[in-house]
């Protein structure tokens, strides 16, 4: 069985991650950006990579001598069918596979031209036109379910399947049911009527079934020839999924998690996720939670965590609050009105209304015990901060500055170390921390403990006072890289903000001369990295094919995958060749 194959692996990954010996390289990509082509009748992909695709990068791999695919999430996200869609951090279900990453080609209809047709041009695109492709499969899923219902019906694997999966599987069916249907079933008090006879329903667990079947294979011939994927686990889920409907009381839908302003983004990132109630899931022993990891484990080796900081603190942001300057962290040790008259901080200072006025610099924060209070995060860029005269600037920043540090660091390490613990224990797989941002110390401390790998990226710094870090600094148990999907591939930050590329330069005394071919730069910057003590070196794919002049004559502005400050121009990216 292929979860014992990587049971086996990870074993053998984890005694030569504790002898120091595990040295792997791979790259990361979304598969949504994989292109292929076949002797099919379809001609390859349908615009978008699916899990068929994976058997196809194999080869290109193999022959750089990659052993680690990482991929975005793979959850299903299909809730407005439109480009929204194709933000994979947001899914409906956080254990139902995307049918859009269904390979058609292993799905052939009996007589269909004009989709046919539409799966060839998809096909030629040169971006991912979501909306666009997500309806031709889902055309061609029904039609394929309607053309051989009876031959489906009487295997039974699916059936087996059901039984084995049904405590998300229905679930999630009758959500799709009712989001495709004008019926609109009353999700909790009908559904265990209506699931009694669930016929309308077979579709659903059938494309459960069938996608997690592709996958597996796609899977285990990774395998033979080496490689492992490693999986994603967002930090979020949409507020508007099958898990809050399910579990209501694990969640705090009147908050949305974000992230507060940073170098990314001056206005902060706003999320829209509802923030967790980690009280109930501690009641619950993590359940919920222990489930996700079980079930991405039967496919992946490694496991991202996405934003590992929301389990120590998490930027929360009122239901009816836009930018995500306006949040606070949850938990905290607020102020007091004591703790502002012993500083000489007026509460004239403190916001009046929710969400608060943009030059708020004292927030109110939620208890129920007395009233207390938060600084803004950003006040010392505020305008109504430079209007203050000097001694009262000097006693606020000073007041911002401990309470983001000093004041918090116990509160957030013991519940980091809680929560981490209780998610990370007898995990089936690696964990790997992305933990980027703004992070207290804390963090560090409680990943190494639990033997959780972070993540390092020479341009991003995490020494205070420091604007870079040095490779050769970089921890064993680490995964560094050049960049995220957030972040501007290496050619593209490199001619994109030339300035703080000089400064980069400078800093790691690195001799590049001025007006260097694109992939001398690449090569330099990537050995530093394999020369590095990580023990993971996975790079995006744009940076491995940065070291081959033929991708560098393509235009850099067009690698991107991901714009946190413009939705617009996100997640389009395709390979700009075919496999």
């Amino acid at each position: 069985m292929l979860e014992d194959r990587l049971r086996n692996i990870v074993g053998q990954f984890r005694q030569k991650l504790s002898d120091g010996s595990l040295r792997l390289t791979g790259c990361a990509i979304p598969l949504s950006a994989l292109r292929y082509e076949n002797d099919t009748d379809l001609g390859g992909d349908q615009g978008i990579g699916d899990f068929g695709a994976i058997r196809h990068i194999i080869p290109w791999m193999n022959a750089r001598e990659l052993k680690i695919l990482q991929l975005l999430p793979i959850s299903d996200t299909t809730l407005y069918r439109d480009e929204r869609d194709a933000y994979p951090y947001s899914a409906i279900s956080a254990f139902a596979l995307n049918p859009i990453y269904a390979d058609l080609n292993q799905l052939p209809l009996q007589n269909d031209t004009n989709l046919c047709k539409e799966a060839r041009r998809l096909h030629q695109t040169k971006e991912l036109h979501y909306a666009e492709v997500l309806r031709l499969k889902e055309q061609w899923l029904t039609t394929y379910f309607r053309e051989n219902r009876e031959q489906i019906e009487a295997n039974s694997l699916i059936d087996d399947y059901i039984d084995r999966e049904s405590d998300w599987l229905k679930p999630y069916a009758l959500f799709c049911f009712n989001r495709d249907s004008e019926q609109n079933i009353t999700f909790i008090s009908d559904q265990k009527a209506f699931l009694s006879t669930d016929s309308a329903l077979r579709y659903y667990y059938w494309l459960q079934w069938m996608l997690e079947k592709q996958l597996t294979a796609a899977v285990s011939e990774a395998l033979d020839a080496g490689i492992v994927l490693k999986g994603d686990l967002p930090i979020g889920v949409s507020p508007n999924g099958v898990d809050v409907l399910c579990h209501p009381e694990l969640f705090y839908c009147g908050m949305q998690a974000g992230a507060p302003p940073d170098y990314f983004s001056q206005d902060g990132q706003n999320w829209g996720f509802p923030t967790y109630n980690w009280q109930a899931m501690g009641r619950e022993d993590y359940t919920w939670w222990h489930r996700r990891i079980s079930r991405l484990s039967r496919f992946f080796a490694f496991l991202r965590i996405d934003h590992v900081l929301g389990f120590f603190r998490i930027w929360s942001i009122p239901r009816d609050g836009r930018r995500g300057s306006a949040g606070f962290f949850v938990p905290l040790v607020p102020l007091t009105e004591s703790d502002l008259s012993a500083e000489g901080i007026p509460l004239s200072l403190v916001a009046t209304s929710v969400p608060p006025e943009e030059n708020a610099l004292i927030l109110p924060y939620p208890t129920k015990e007395k009233r207390t209070f938060t600084p803004r995060f950003n006040l010392t860029a505020t305008d109504a901060f430079s209007k203050l005269d000097s001694n009262l600037q000097k006693r606020l920043a000073a007041l911002a500055s401990n309470f983001f540090t000093d004041r918090q660091e116990a509160l957030w390490e013991a519940e980091g170390t809680k929560r981490l613990s209780a998610v990370a224990q007898g995990a089936p797989l690696i964990l790997c921390a992305e933990d980027l941002g703004l992070t207290p110390p804390c963090v560090y401390r409680v990943l190494n403990h639990l033997g959780i790998m972070t993540l390092e990226l020479e341009r991003f710094a995490k020494r205070s006072g420091e604007e870079f870090s040095n490779a050769s600094l970089f921890p064993y148990l680490s995964v560094a890289t050049t960049a995220t999907h957030d972040m501007p591939p290496l050619r593209m930050w490199w001619h994109q903000d030339p300035v703080r590329a000089e400064r980069f330069k400078q800093a790691l005394s690195l001799e590049l001369p001025i007006d260097v071919p694109d992939e001398t730069v690449a090569d330099l910057l990537i050995q530093r990295l394999l020369q590095s003590p990580s023990a993971l070196v996975i790079l995006p794919i744009q940076d491995w094919l940065s070291l081959e002049t033929r991708y560098n004559e393509l235009p850099w502005a067009n690698e991107q995958i991901n714009y946190p400050e413009d939705p617009a121009r996100s997640w389009r990216y395709r390979l700009p060749f075919v496999l």
